[in-house]
């Protein structure tokens, strides 16, 4: 029988790294915004209205900034656990089996969740620094866990691979099997065979057919 090595679960990223996702996050939407500071006053018409062309202008700035926050932060995260923020940092919003949570509860996480856990006085946020695994009010609304991940982390609709009942203990407790962080099918890491046992069976069926034939 080979022998298991026991691995352990990956760790839920700390609120410090979370909130530098978020920072990363907006600043990735700077470009749409950063124009704006550099519109001169000369186009600007008489009642200090911008013209026409610089308004469409302005429209598309702030419509690519709303389009891009919506793929990056709902629909990329919902689809492969991470924004381009969290995949820089090497985490990723997941379920507790290592699943993706979809585009739909990472729509509501986003928008409904974060508004909730912000709006007495952010302590939905500061929840996740007491909270046993981790977890903030937008977190728990949509059974989401935020883990530590291999830098080339992608999802698979496997998850961890590893029995959801195995997973009720917190993060980071050992565990006979260890999920892979690339995306494939969890296995059984298998290292120090036994091969002795399979020569003698070998062996001794060799050397029953020899006897056999003497017999004969």
């Amino acid at each position: 029988m080979g022998k298991i090595i026991e691995k352990k679960m990956p760790e839920y990223a700390s609120i410090l790294t979370r909130f530098g996702a978020i920072v990363i996050d907006g600043l990735l939407l700077l470009p749409f915004y950063f124009p704006f500071y550099l519109i001169p006053n000369p186009l600007l018409e008489r009642d200090n209205q911008l013209s026409d062309p610089l308004l469409f202008f302005c429209f598309l700035l702030i419509s690519g900034a709303i389009v891009f926050g919506f793929w990056n932060s709902i629909i990329r995260m919902g689809k492969t656990g991470q924004s381009l923020g969290r995949k820089f940092l090497s985490i990723a919003v997941l379920t507790r089996e290592g699943k993706t949570i979809g585009v739909g509860r990472a729509a509501f996480r986003e928008i409904i969740g974060r508004w909730i856990s912000g709006i007495f006085c952010y302590i939905g946020y500061l929840a996740g620094l007491w909270d046993r695994d981790k977890q903030m009010w937008h977190d728990k609304m949509v059974s989401s866990y935020v883990y530590y991940v291999d830098e080339h982390f992608k999802a698979s609709p496997d998850g961890f691979g590893i029995p959801i009942d195995s997973l009720s203990a917190k993060a980071g407790k050992s565990s006979t099997r260890q999920p892979d962080m690339g995306g494939n099918k969890s296995t059984w890491d298998e290292v120090d065979t036994n091969t002795e046992s399979l020569e003698k069976l070998y062996r001794q069926k060799i050397l029953g057919q020899e006897e056999d034939k003497k017999d004969d």
